[in-house]
């Protein structure tokens, strides 16, 4: 193994393009620890992180080095029903070269819990037994990092509270970067981790440990169409705050919420001729 030189995961002045258009344009941060949270990125990053889609321009760093060091483990990919939960993990692992391919498939398999699934088909595992057969297959690839997209999305909240501790429990040994569009930062997964990261289109919106992040005043991000200085003067005269990110409309808006709901924000925003097109909760 590489001796580390760098923190887990930077990004300086990153630009990623799909098909000429720009997904993510002139993004900074740099995240350590033993496991980092990042939310709110486009797919596109940690398809970048996980070295299968280059960067137009600046830098990404895992470990201190470019991509190519992690493995992924993407959200739902598509599987060979037929096959056993043995057969894709130990595929996964000789396809990346493990000389000791059986031996770390069955390491994996039992951090994660899954012996006793061994030999069932695939395509008669529940959706979260299959994710974390898809995180298994990772693992026993005995990459240096992991990089996780979205394992709770779509899952029902005991499903998502049993897999969230499955994974701090499974993954404490290899270092892992989850992506995902919205972790509750007082969830199990969120509270183990060393460091989040929340973004809203190319900017930092928070950092920091999610147990201190979750304590503050509620975060939220909008998008916003109309009269946006009005609004963020409304917001003001209520206790709250917000700060605009990027220029034109919409526009996207980092607001501390202070007592107000996210009713009350929209509300708010159509008495001075402003519209929220969209609203979502960062902590």
């Amino acid at each position: 193994m590489q001796a580390v030189t760098g923190p887990l995961l930077e990004a300086s002045a990153v630009r990623i393009d799909i098909d000429g258009a720009s997904v993510v344009d002139g993004l900074s941060f740099a995240s350590d620890g033993a496991l980092i949270l990042v939310q709110g990125a486009p797919r596109a990053l940690f398809e970048a992180v996980c070295g299968i889609r280059s960067v137009a321009r600046g830098t990404l760093r895992v470990l201190g080095q470019a991509p190519g060091r992690a493995a992924g483990a993407p959200l739902d990919p598509p599987i060979p029903a037929a096959w056993t939960a043995r057969d894709y993990v130990l595929w996964s692992a000789r396809l990346a070269g493990n000389k000791e391919a059986k031996e770390a498939t069955e390491r994996a398999m039992q951090a994660l819990g899954l012996l006793a699934v061994a030999r069932t088909r695939l395509g008669k595992l529940a959706r979260v037994v299959r994710r974390a057969v898809v995180v298994a297959s990772a693992l026993a690839t005995g990459a240096e990092v992991l990089v996780l997209e979205d394992p709770l999305v779509g899952l029902e909240d005991h499903e998502a509270r049993y897999f969230g501790r499955a994974l701090v429990k499974g993954l404490k040994e290899r270092r892992t970067v989850v992506f995902a569009l919205a972790v509750p930062l007082v969830s199990h997964l969120a509270m183990h981790a060393d460091d989040a990261v929340v973004l809203l289109g190319s900017a930092v919106a928070a950092q920091g440990v999610p147990a201190e992040l979750s304590a503050k005043e509620r975060t939220c991000t909008l998008r916003v169409c109309g009269n946006v200085a009005a609004f963020c003067a409304a917001l003001a005269e209520r206790g709250a705050s917000a700060v605009c990110v990027g220029e034109g409309e919409p526009m996207d808006m980092v607001v501390e919420q202070g007592s107000l709901s996210r009713t009350a924000l929209v509300a708010v925003a159509l008495e001075v001729g402003a519209l929220v097109t969209s609203l979502r909760q960062t902590r």
